[in-house]
This record gives structure tokens, C-alpha cells and sequence, in this order.
């Protein structure tokens, strides 16, 4: 009971943030240790706990409901109290996003230009504002479709081991910054198999996964959609 009690009060609330800030698309999906999840929670518990703190000090003057907390024993006592822990859990949902959504929003984007300031200074690459090369290469196409009409991601999809086995296809969907396994989802890919080889289209841009061999590139369709 002592070890839940814990969780909720002391590890909840930053691990939720992470959460938060993960599924905004700041931080790709990776594995940490132990070591690094314990630290990120940590530092993402002080300003979360703040505001939980000082939402329940409101309540408590309020409603005296449970006792005025000005230090870490009184959380602890607090802690006890069936109430209390539910109301600390329901606010930390609400909080933890608040927390990580400014962050995203608001100091992330201070931050990243700062860094790549000193970045500059020191003749090295800045960092992009997207977490990840998927997300520049596909989300970053979706994100800048301004409307229906304009032309889909058109993608040509091979593995360097197999060059003959090829796909083609318009990407309808694909994985999110928070999803650690990376797919996509091909729209007509036999149509699409059908036009390139009618049109021979060339190619915009290349994605390669170093790691697994796989290629996609990214196919100008301009002039089948001017046939059209």
C-alpha cells in the first residue's frame, strides 16, 4: 500500500508529463534506462507537484478537508486519506498536462533557439524543429496539406537488400511521434503501381532507415494530375 501511495504522490505526477510531452511529439519514442526515466520523472515532478500543492492548499483552507501543506511530511500525512489521493490523482491529470503543454509550446521553441544559437557559435548543425527524420519526411507533408485538393504523398517503397520488390501508393496514414514501430498505410497501390509505370515519375526525396535498409521515396506526380 505504501509503495502505491508512493507512485501516486511522488512518481505520477512527472511520469505523466513525460507522457504528455511525448504524445505532443517533443520527445520521439525511445527506450530509457531506469536511471534516465527516474531522473526526467524528478524533474518533471517539481513543477507538476507545485501546482497539485497549491490547488489542495486551496481546498483544504476551503473545505478543511485535509491539512495545510507546507512540507513533504504533510503530503505524506495527507497521503492516508482515501479522498485526498483521489483528488491528487484527478488534479495531476489536468496539472501534468497543463505543465507539459507550456513547455511544448511556449519554452520549448526559447529554448531550441537558444541551443542552436550556441550550436551556431560552435560550427555545429542545428537542431530541427522536428524530433525525428519520419517526422520531417511524412508528418511534416500531412501537417502542410492546406486542403483536399491537394495532391497526395505519393511514395515508391523498397529495401536496399531487395531493389527488384518494389510498392507503390499514396500514404493515407501513418505512425505517430509517440508510436516506437514505424508503418505506413498505402492508398491504391495498385492504381499507383499502374501510373508509375505510364508516367515513369521522378523522384522529390529520399527516406532511408540506415538500420533496417528501407527506402521510400517520395515521387513528383505533377504530371499525372495535369493529365488529369
Amino acid at each position: 500500500m505504501d509503495n502505491l501511495i508512493s507512485i501516486l504522490i511522488f512518481s505520477l505526477p512527472g511520469l505523466l508529463a513525460y507522457f504528455w510531452i511525448q504524445i505532443f511529439g517533443l520527445n520521439p519514442a525511445v527506450k530509457h534506462s531506469s536511471g534516465e526515466l527516474v531522473g526526467l520523472s524528478a524533474l518533471l515532478w517539481i513543477p507538476v507537484s507545485l501546482i497539485n500543492v497549491g490547488i489542495m492548499n486551496i481546498l483544504a483552507d476551503k473545505g478543511h478537508l485535509w491539512i495545510h501543506m507546507n512540507s513533504v511530511n504533510d503530503i505524506k500525512i495527507n497521503s492516508g486519506d482515501i479522498l485526498f489521493l483521489t483528488f491528487y490523482t484527478v488534479i495531476t491529470l489536468f496539472s501534468s498536462f497543463c505543465v507539459s503543454y507550456c513547455w511544448s509550446v511556449l519554452i520549448y521553441p526559447i529554448f531550441l533557439f537558444v541551443i542552436n544559437k550556441i550550436r551556431s557559435v560552435r560550427n555545429i548543425v542545428s537542431l530541427d524543429v522536428h524530433s525525428s527524420i519520419w517526422d520531417t519526411f511524412f508528418l511534416a507533408y500531412k501537417k502542410e496539406k492546406k486542403n483536399d485538393e491537394t495532391p497526395p504523398q505519393i511514395v515508391e517503397i523498397y529495401y536496399l537488400s531487395k531493389p527488384e520488390i518494389k510498392m507503390y501508393g499514396a500514404i493515407s496514414n501513418m505512425s505517430r511521434p509517440f508510436e516506437a514501430e514505424r508503418a505506413l498505410i498505402l492508398h491504391e497501390p495498385d492504381e499507383w503501381k499502374q501510373a508509375y509505370e505510364t508516367y515513369k515519375y521522378p523522384v522529390k526525396r529520399t527516406y532511408v532507415d540506415t538500420k533496417s535498409g528501407l527506402v521510400v521515396n517520395e515521387l513528383d506526380n505533377s504530371k499525372h494530375i495535369f493529365t488529369k
